[in-house]
């Protein structure tokens, strides 16, 4: 991990001896979108107790925003995410199954700042403030009896991530979101419950280090 930060701060002060060429015009309009999956599955199974569990996750994000000028851009994301998740656990006295369903819906203004690298990559950073409410269905049943409910919560949070372009063409891009490093503050509200976090995290794992899009730019 200390070596991963090393890296990380040699990378930003070799970008920073750069000087910032305007890759993109002034009003240039921009458009990025993401489709992100991921599931898991898990079994057990013994001569008491047997148990499976499964929860999967797609989410379908969009940007849309405008250059004011070359190496500065202020935009607007949505998401739509999805997260469905069932449990079966069986024992000598029956079996009890249970499906949980979360939809989140959010809105996110942001602004970014470039900093190239090269004529074809750039760094960035962008605050954003994410604002949406997510709607939850669950329902649990055994032979003797069954329950369910439903609720929706308030999520706002306020985001620094870092990351990084590389230019394919005059239109087009991949961008990654380096999750490296991250601060955010959120803050959650619903079913009588509130929330506030504070979170600043170094990811430990090669999964969650970045996350790949394209980005198209309009003239």
């Amino acid at each position: 991990m200390r070596h991963l930060r090393y890296v990380c701060l040699l990378f930003i002060v070799i970008a920073s001896c750069y000087e910032a060429n305007g890759q993109v015009e002034k009003g240039t309009r921009f458009w990025g979108g993401t489709i992100e999956g991921s599931g898991r599955f898990f079994s057990s199974k013994s001569d008491q107790q047997t148990q499976k569990n499964q929860s999967n996750r797609v989410a379908l994000k969009a940007q849309w925003g405008i250059f004011s000028r070359p190496d500065f851009m202020f935009g607007v994301g949505a998401q739509i995410g999805l997260q469905p998740a069932s449990s079966e656990s069986g024992s000598n006295n029956g079996t009890t199954r249970s499906i949980n369903r979360e939809n989140h819906y959010s809105l996110a203004p942001f602004v970014r700042w470039y900093k190239p690298v090269s004529g074809k990559v750039s760094l960035f950073i962008e605050p954003a403030l994410a604002v949406g409410f997510v709607h939850s269905r669950y329902r649990f049943w055994n032979s003797t009896s069954e329950g369910s409910n439903k609720g929706d919560r308030f999520q706002s949070a306020l985001t620094v991530v870092p990351g990084i372009s590389y230019r394919l063409g005059k239109r087009f891009a991949l961008e990654a979101d380096l999750n490296i490093l991250s601060l955010g503050v959120n803050y959650t509200s619903g079913d009588s419950h509130r929330e506030f976090r504070f979170a600043s995290a170094v990811s430990s794992g090669i999964t969650n280090y970045f996350g790949l899009r394209g980005a198209f730019y309009l003239d």
